[in-house]
């Protein structure tokens, strides 16, 4: 039965990629989407089941890149974090990084909650930053709250900051 399956998905295949326009990514699509039907049909994987790997996949996705941006945050390496950040806002938040957080270090974080929205292709990181100024010898806590988006078309999260609310909060903390 699988190999019958396996040969209608690869007529399936021939078929829909010559009657396709000719352009790269319809052809990709094609293909991409003809694979993951041979790819259920081998392991005998149902609708339901491939939809609840791609989610388990997604959040994964979103944890990594969630736990990247936050370590490259700690660690000061604001290019690195900046490449997490959502296109129109990479210029505001490496602003924020080299003036208002120039004098600060972080010394820890904790990510207290996580939540995710698969069907909005959304999710929300509440995440405490531990640090000090180097002006002052105290050490604080700082709460942000991470707002991510994924683009689906680039198969990536992107962090969108709220820029104003950090500054705010690196005024008010400053010595």
């Amino acid at each position: 039965m699988a190999r019958l399956v396996l040969l209608l998905v690869g007529i399936l295949t021939l078929s829909c990629a010559s009657a396709q326009p000719s352009t790269p990514d319809a052809t990709h699509v094609v293909r991409e989407r003809a694979a993951s039907l041979q790819a259920q049909a081998l392991a005998g994987e149902t609708e339901a089941q491939r939809e609840q790997r791609e989610t388990l996949m997604w959040a994964a996705n979103f944890r990594e890149a969630q736990k990247r941006y936050t370590e490259s945050v700690r660690w000061g390496l604001v290019d690195d974090a900046a490449a997490f950040v959502a296109p129109e806002l990479r210029s505001d938040f490496r602003a924020l990084a080299s003036r208002e957080l120039r004098e600060v270090r972080l010394t820890d974080y904790a990510i207290d909650e996580l939540h995710l929205e698969p069907k909005a292709d959304q999710a929300r990181a509440d995440v405490r930053y531990q640090g000090y100024w180097l002006a002052s010898p105290f050490v604080q806590w700082v709460s942000v709250s991470q707002d991510w988006q994924h683009s689906a078309d680039e198969r990536r999260w992107y962090v969108r900051p709220d820029i104003d609310h950090m500054r705010k909060q690196a005024r008010a903390a400053a010595p």
